[in-house]
């Protein structure tokens, strides 16, 4: 009895010790991920929409300086003619900040937009068939980067994926943490979705050519369907655009200058035609961004 009852604790504590092992693995692990993180992920800062603002515009490739020249100028020149209209100093002053603030983060927001868009589309058209080549050939991710990363044309993916290539060779990470990591900071999800299935994928010993060869299949089917729903939707987001201006014209410039002349039920039907547009401009807006989702 006294010697099942030593076998039974020797026993669990060699399991315990076993257990140990791999927590404090586990727990090195990740502190490791989470000092890459740091090191390679987005900082917290105490401004998220100016940082946001200026990264966007880094990414976008606008030279700020420039682009900050520019939009003073358009200030300036705004507010002399819309005092001059209204007679106003301050109202300028007020609508022409407006108006430059608001064309200055849609222009950049639109050339991020089209810049990530062409990202995608090279990764989409260049390098995923040459990772699948490679990928049938080998079964391996890094000689599938490292081939991408040197065969691919667009120069910012090229680049993109020479930085990911040098992170776990520079880092001694394995080369689907790099690709997650590098994915993240793209910001876009449909790479984001490929990088983490990647990494479960190898994990359980998937075939990665047949799942990176399915998933672009799959990912240009909904382009197709995105470009589709786009087009037929484009009548609809052009009469949007075009409530949208008479609502600005008639709330804006129409009924200060015509308010004094109105009586009372004037003056009412007037509001009520505003809000019927206003909710006819969001009730098409919403539609439109129904369908193209």
């Amino acid at each position: 009895m006294l010697a099942k009852l030593i076998g039974l604790c020797a026993g669990l504590a060699l399991l315990c010790f076993f257990i140990e092992s791999d927590l404090r693995r586990a727990h090195r692990e990740a502190l490791w991920q989470a000092s890459l993180r740091e090191r390679y992920g987005a900082p917290k800062r105490r401004f998220p929409a100016l940082e946001r603002f200026l990264y966007e515009a880094r990414e976008a490739g606008v030279s700020l300086p420039a682009l900050i020249g520019i939009a003073a100028s358009v200030f300036v020149v705004g507010a002399l003619v819309v005092s001059w209209a209204e007679e106003s100093a301050s109202a300028g002053l007020v609508i022409s900040l407006g108006g430059t603030l608001a064309g200055l983060v849609g222009y950049v927001r639109v050339r991020y937009r089209k810049r990530r868009s062409a990202l995608f589309q090279a990764w989409l058209r260049e390098a995923m068939p040459i990772a699948i080549t490679t990928l049938r050939a080998t079964g391996r991710l890094d000689s599938a980067l490292e081939d991408a990363a040197a065969l691919v044309q667009d120069r910012r993916l090229k680049a993109e994926l020479q930085q990911t290539v040098a992170m776990w060779k520079g880092l001694h990470t394995v080369p689907e943490q790099a690709f997650v990591m590098a994915a993240e900071r793209w910001g876009i999800e449909e790479i984001t979705q490929l990088a983490r299935l990647t990494e479960e994928a190898i994990r359980y010993h998937a075939d990665l050519a047949e799942l990176w060869l399915r998933f672009r299949h799959q990912v240009e089917r909904d382009e197709d369907k995105r470009r589709t729903l786009r087009a037929k939707t484009l009548a609809g987001r052009r009469n949007g655009l075009i409530y949208a201006g008479i609502v600005v014209a008639m709330f804006g410039v129409a009924y200060p200058r015509v308010e004094a002349y109105m009586t009372p039920t004037v003056r009412v039907g007037f509001w009520i035609v505003l809000m019927i547009m206003l909710a006819c401009t969001w009730a098409i807006w919403r539609a439109g961004e129904v369908i193209e989702v």
